[in-house]
């Protein structure tokens, strides 16, 4: 178990389940059990803001900046669309990917899939 998240009205709530985590996986095999409590949260690549009573504010502009940094070739220039004429165009001349920009391709489209999610 990885990254968990729990809210409750209740703070003793959080506490005994905090408890009961420690208890449960806190050993030499998993390692210490953390809690970071506030109205501000990391978490999956989303920064979380309760700060406003009743109202989550989502922000993933860290998560965009990391892709674009990561990314292996450098992104620049804006567009207001991804479409250009040649969307739907297959080059069947195109060379094949090698191995690195293949892993490259899936990772980004996964992290861009979560992203839109």
């Amino acid at each position: 178990m990885d990254d968990v998240k729990s809210i409750h009205e209740d703070s003793k709530v959080n506490d005994e389940f905090f408890d009961w985590l420690k208890d449960k996986y806190a050993n030499d095999n998993v390692g210490e059990v953390k809690a970071k409590r506030g109205n501000k949260h990391n978490y999956l690549g989303m920064t979380l803001d309760y700060t406003t009573p009743c109202i989550l504010k989502i922000d993933m502009t860290e998560y965009v900046k990391s892709m674009i940094e990561e990314f292996l070739e450098k992104v620049q220039g804006r567009n207001v669309t991804p479409w250009t004429e040649n969307l739907f165009k297959v080059d069947a001349n195109a060379k094949q990917l090698g191995q690195e920009r293949k892993k490259t391709f899936h990772t980004f489209e996964m992290k861009g899939m979560f992203l839109c999610k």
